[in-house]
């Protein structure tokens, strides 16, 4: 349960949870509602929107204060191009670090002395070298499935 610290009509701390202790008054957190109010703490309340898509963010519109409450309206609005490209380029380098490290997990049967079947994890490894270059989307990776010998 979220709450804001009010004065003036406007949110001066906030939203967040009701802290125990707060300037000078113990126990806010043992207080009543009423209590609360009347020392500027008003229960906090989000207003999502109902749908953001793929390339849209979350972001606060409007702030209603009213005396016994505050009101967060939240809207939908679109990424910019700079935005949806650094999302990418953070999800390409995600997927190239889980693919070293799927590598790297299987580096040994690829070592002389491996009781392994080295042509069936060597078309593994070449196939998780591949996944960047074999998928446009990064939500549309399928990872290779390993070989059980």
């Amino acid at each position: 349960m979220d709450y804001a610290y009010v004065a003036n009509g406007a949110v001066v701390e906030g939203p967040c949870v009701l802290p125990k202790n707060w300037r000078n008054i113990s126990n806010l957190d043992k207080m009543s509602t009423s209590q609360l109010t009347a020392n500027g703490w008003l229960r906090y309340y989000k207003y999502m929107p109902s749908s953001v898509g793929p390339n849209q963010k979350v972001e606060l519109d409007e702030v209603e204060v009213l005396s016994d409450r505050v009101i967060a309206h939240y809207i939908a609005v679109d990424k910019s191009q700079e935005e949806i490209d650094q999302e990418t380029a953070e999800a390409w380098a995600q997927i190239r670090r889980q693919r070293n490290q799927l590598l790297l997990a299987c580096d040994w049967t690829q070592l002389a002395d491996s009781s392994a079947d080295k042509e069936s994890w060597s078309s593994y490894r070449e196939a998780l070298r591949n996944v960047p270059q074999s998928f446009i989307n990064p939500g549309d990776v399928v990872w290779p499935t390993p070989p059980t010998t």
